[in-house]
């Protein structure tokens, strides 16, 4: 029998619901870690800070904090410095990650990983969910939510691995292509299937 907990991700796309579900799971008394959030406690950090400041200089600063939006927006055009980020960012993250993980009391796991795919981190997990919605939902959804024209929704979509692609990757998928009852009844059917996931033979988890 397996005695570590199951380790879960929680992908998806831009827009496809991803958050949702996760929030569902927490209604369910899941816990659910969020990778954002734990990316986002990392530029509190004195010693990141410091790294992104030299990266980027002191103009990506308001009051003495980082500005996410303003590193958001140069890492957007430029894929090395994305690169870059993402060498001081993800160890931060993968640590944590590994100290939530290895101090989680519980069956099942779950952390949110928007990005799973495109930080090559699928492998660390016993199984990786994907949220899945068309391509055309998901420019409908994202130019509502973020009021923005239907090109700017296609460059975002562009600057992320492609949903067919995620999908096809997936240990299991959840679609997302209706109304919020429907992914309800779709969410109550996954929850019906962990115990299968449980009785398969878990990885050696986060080693990364």
């Amino acid at each position: 029998m397996n005695k570590q907990p199951l380790l879960i991700s929680i992908t998806g796309g831009i827009c496809t619901g991803k958050s949702t579900i996760s929030n569902l799971l927490r209604l369910s008394d899941y816990t659910v870690y969020s990778a954002d959030k734990i990316a986002h406690n990392a530029y509190n950090n004195p010693t990141i800070l410091k790294e992104l400041i030299a990266l980027f200089g002191e103009n990506v600063t308001t009051n003495g904090s980082l500005d996410r939006t303003k590193i958001g927006e140069l890492v957007f055009k430029d894929k090395q410095l994305l690169t870059k980020l993402e060498s001081i960012l993800h160890p931060f993250i993968l640590k944590e990650m590994q100290r939530l993980y290895s101090e989680f009391k519980g069956e099942y796991c779950f952390f949110e990983v928007p990005l799973l795919y495109e930080a090559k981190l699928s492998e660390c997990f016993d199984c990786n969910i994907v949220v899945y919605s068309t391509r055309s939902f998901q420019l409908e959804r994202l130019t509502i939510l973020r009021e923005i024209t239907q090109r700017q929704a296609e460059n975002i979509l562009k600057s992320q691995i492609d949903i067919e692609i995620k999908r096809s990757k997936a240990d299991y998928v959840i679609e997302n292509n209706s109304d919020y009852d429907e992914l309800k009844e779709k969410y109550s059917y996954f929850l019906k299937f962990l115990p299968e996931l449980n009785s398969r033979p878990h990885k050696k988890l986060l080693s990364i």
